[in-house]
């Protein structure tokens, strides 16, 4: 029998469906591989090629299932047009039992799941393939603390846990609009408020969180697979059973026997070698509310980009503690937001070295900070300085040589404007590398990669104005 012509193959309509269900599912996939385009969250905006995906694979089991009169096979295999048929099914069958009993193993989470045999490297953590609906996290959280608390009125505090590589964010709520309790009558609604200015009697964590060796105890957990996915955690030891109020009380005492790396206002900060601690002596009642966090920067930049954390605190007695762990690699700088600094001895080493190479260079423009350009990078340097001089926030307008490396939203202007912080507490902001030592001041700032014509900078308080401005020429583009 001879071949078809490709001409024949466009004019079959049943052949022409399947031949556009498999362009549907191969063009896509080609363009991603030869384009390379920008892919957020990896492959999650190309879920649509399940559909054609699914029209071909039940396209082929109605042609195998009509096949067996027709179907011709290799004389050397031992199976038969019907036997292949039922092998097929087979493993389909197979295919969805493994996906049911995943199914019921996620359960009350069975709507979302993912494929197990799926390849990952072994330093992977198993609960960063699984995300869960928050919405059915706080309606489990809220149903457990109305159970234990009945007739009581609560009041509790929401943390949305990020991975371990990102600060948590707080979701935002408030007295008049608590996320999601119109899931419960309105009587059991009233009995839950957001009151800053008492102590939570919850918190309220879903996802994962980094950990801490003083996070607050536990109460009720969700664990999909061995990872913690929801907990209730409580601040109050008088909660909690005697054997855990001893142990947090213990490591306590064992924490201000210490002597405190950093000092000054009411809060005494501890420094070991795996964690941090941050302790209150006299804590009001509403101090728990403040999360102590921080960043931590590593002396291998190259290894591990900066490290943030926050955690909730514990009442132990009349203080508040707050304890996160440190990363394993050795860190140059912590930065406590709110607090100060703590940097290791080579690094401030370094930074003295760094500072000399710079004070014996001209600065590219002086006023209150002089500015020097090396490398594609500014350095902005202060002597005296100390930690309030750095705080306002810096404006960067650099004009490139060519206007088309501007972005188009930046076209208008003429300049690309990048405006930093130095304290990095909110995203909403570029943070720069910024070091107090000595009673000098360090700003650095990577400047983009394309040729540069000319910069202007400083720094300003918004509703105030420039606190100081400076305006220069980029020699040789």
């Amino acid at each position: 029998r001879s071949m078809a012509r490709p001409s024949d193959l466009l004019r079959s309509t049943p052949l022409r469906f399947e031949l556009l269900l498999v362009a549907c599912v191969a063009l896509p996939v080609l363009a991603i591989v030869i384009l390379r385009p920008v892919m957020y969250s990896g492959w999650r905006h190309m879920y649509f090629l399940w559909a054609p995906f699914a029209l071909l694979a039940a396209s082929g089991l109605r042609a195998l299932a009509d096949a067996p009169p027709r179907l011709h096979l290799p004389r050397h295999l031992p199976l038969t047009p019907r036997l292949a048929v039922f092998a097929v099914h087979g493993l389909a069958a197979l295919g969805l039992a493994a996906v049911a009993v995943q199914m019921a193993r996620l359960h009350p989470h069975q709507y979302l799941y993912f494929n197990a045999l799926a390849t990952r490297t072994s330093s992977e953590p198993l609960h960063e393939r699984y995300q869960f609906d928050y919405v059915t996290m706080l309606r489990l959280a809220y149903a457990y603390i109305l159970e234990e608390s009945p007739g009581k009125a609560i009041n509790m505090q929401l943390r949305h846990r990020m991975t371990p590589r990102r600060e948590r964010i707080k979701a935002a709520v408030g007295p008049a609009a608590p996320r999601h309790l119109d899931m419960f009558p309105l009587f059991e609604q009233q009995r839950i408020t957001f009151d800053g200015n008492a102590d939570p009697d919850f918190y309220i964590n879903w996802s994962i969180a980094p950990p801490s060796t003083l996070a607050p105890p536990v109460l009720y957990e969700r664990r999909v697979y061995g990872s913690r996915i929801l907990s209730v955690e409580t601040p109050h030891l008088a909660r909690v059973d005697a054997a855990t109020a001893d142990a947090y009380r213990a490591l306590y005492r064992d924490i201000a026997a210490d002597v405190p790396a950093l000092g000054g206002g009411d809060i005494d900060v501890y420094r070991s070698e795996t964690a941090v601690t941050w302790a209150k002596e006299a804590c009001a009642p509403g101090d728990l509310h403040w999360r102590a966090s921080l960043t931590a920067h590593p002396v291998d930049t190259g290894k591990f980009s900066a490290f943030r954390n926050a955690v909730d605190g514990v009442r132990i007695g009349s203080a508040c503690v707050w304890q996160a762990l440190l990363p394993a690699h050795a860190l140059a700088k912590i930065h406590l937001h709110g607090i100060g600094r703590l940097v290791s001895d080579a690094y401030l080493d370094e930074l003295r070295a760094r500072y000399a190479t710079l004070a014996a260079m001209p600065p590219a423009a002086g006023s209150t900070f002089d500015v020097h350009l090396r490398d594609g990078t500014l350095f902005y340097v202060r002597t005296p300085c100390v930690q309030a001089d750095i705080e306002a926030t810096f404006f960067l307008h650099v004009v490139p040589v060519d206007a088309n490396d501007l972005h188009d939203s930046r076209r208008r202007h003429g300049f690309d404007a990048q405006d930093f912080r130095t304290d990095g507490t909110d995203i909403r902001w570029r943070y720069a590398s910024a070091d107090v030592f000595d009673g000098a001041c360090v700003v650095e700032w990577e400047l983009p990669g394309y040729p540069i014509a000319h910069i202007a900078t400083g720094q300003y308080v918004h509703g105030v104005g420039d606190l100081w401005r400076v305006d220069f020429s980029v020699e040789d583009g």
